[in-house]
């Protein structure tokens, strides 16, 4: 009687604990839904600044027709100021033009994007990793905004504030004088200052300026450094280098080696007197 009695109140608790559970999994989903006041979105209704400039977080003059717009914060994780300067930093950063029709505003135009939430890029809508689902957004935005780029010398910052994650896209001509070293290197600097490790550091500055605003800004001045200096090394390259060398070195070690280690049996068939081989028999 008594163990009936103790498995039955082992399982109320049992039933507690689990409804306890499913109650607070349902308010913290919920309450979550709720507090996120913000767009998912996806690279097709994403806003162009340059038609819908109010929507990408510029106000004033410049939401007009005869401003170039190439920064788009729909979710307004920066300032209006913020992206107003980020924009004025963007249109100053102009590179050498390669296009045969000459180009308008400087060569290597680049563009940047921020958003809070995306949607997954896969069709049947699941799981993607967030390096792949930032990636696929930033390429399929960066085409969109792009369409006619003749010169194939467009480049797309892409930052998702949610996941912490910053995506470059960059066209044809771009690859060509920015290496793969340098890709991985930009893609640290993004981890470094746009990373979720960067918002936990407070950072004093005069402007009182975001962390988004500093990384972003960050990775934007590497970005058109790199383009400007021209083509670099590549990992390719170094690895032409590389191994020639790892060989050379290896076969010189190794006759040392061989040298140093025959060196004893030459000396103990040499004569000393005549200093002349004695056909192999140790001199006593």
């Amino acid at each position: 009687m008594r163990s009936m009695r103790v498995h039955e109140t082992v399982l109320h608790i049992r039933r507690g604990l689990e409804y306890l559970f499913l109650t607070s999994l349902f308010i913290t989903l919920f309450s979550g839904f709720l507090l996120c006041d913000c767009e998912v979105w996806t690279a097709t209704d994403f806003p162009n600044p340059r038609l819908e400039p109010e929507r990408c977080g510029f106000i004033g003059n410049y939401t007009n027709d005869n401003i170039s717009r190439r920064v788009c914060d729909p979710d307004g994780i920066m300032t209006s100021q913020e992206v107003i300067l980020l924009n004025e930093l963007v249109l100053n950063l102009t590179s050498s033009c390669i296009c045969e029709d000459g180009c308008d505003g400087g060569g290597f135009p680049i563009a940047i994007a921020v958003a809070n939430r995306i949607q997954s890029s896969t069709s049947h809508g699941g799981f993607e990793p967030a390096v792949r689902k930032c990636k696929s957004f930033a390429e399929t935005l960066h085409k969109k905004w792009f369409p006619d780029d003749g010169c194939q010398d467009t480049s797309l910052i892409f930052f998702c504030f949610h996941y912490k994650e910053l995506s470059i896209s960059l066209d044809r001509e771009v690859e060509r004088v920015f290496s793969d070293l340098e890709i991985a290197a930009l893609a640290g600097l993004g981890k470094e200052v746009l990373g979720p490790d960067a918002y936990t550091v407070i950072r004093e500055t005069n402007l009182n300026l975001s962390q988004t605003f500093i990384g972003l800004e960050q990775v934007l001045t590497k970005l058109h450094d790199g383009i400007e200096n021209g083509p670099s090394l590549t990992s390719f390259t170094l690895y032409l280098i590389a191994v020639p060398s790892a060989l050379l070195a290896l076969i010189a070690i190794m006759c040392i080696l061989a040298n140093w280690s025959c060196r004893p049996d030459l000396e103990a068939t040499v004569d000393p007197q005549s200093g002349k081989h004695n056909g192999g028999h140790t001199v006593r």
